[in-house]
């Protein structure tokens, strides 16, 4: 389920409070789960709604879910249905599809 993040949300503080996302990230605050694990599709919901409110800038959503740019990217990538929607989201607000 999707829905916007108000933007006062949208700290790295406040976002680890979120159940969908709170236990989505390791000790060092990387995301490493794969399509299988439950916690995945929740993150991925998170991680594409702060994408969408940063106006599909990848690393402004990094920054405000509190790890890199790489690293997100990866977690997007690990499914490739997620990943066309990244790159839908992009192009909604005119950037360039990421490969």
């Amino acid at each position: 389920m999707r829905e916007p993040i108000p933007a006062e949300q949208r700290t790295p503080e406040k976002l680890a409070l979120r159940p969908d996302y709170a236990t989505a990230r390791d000790a060092e605050g990387r995301l490493h789960l794969g399509a299988k694990d439950g916690r995945f599709w929740p993150a991925v919901g998170v991680a594409l709604d702060v994408l969408a409110a940063f106006e599909g800038r990848l690393s402004d959503a990094a920054e405000a879910l509190g790890t890199t740019t790489a690293n997100l990217g990866d977690f997007l990538k690990t499914d490739e249905k997620v990943w066309e929607q990244v790159n839908q989201l992009r192009a909604q607000f005119g950037h360039k599809p990421l490969r």
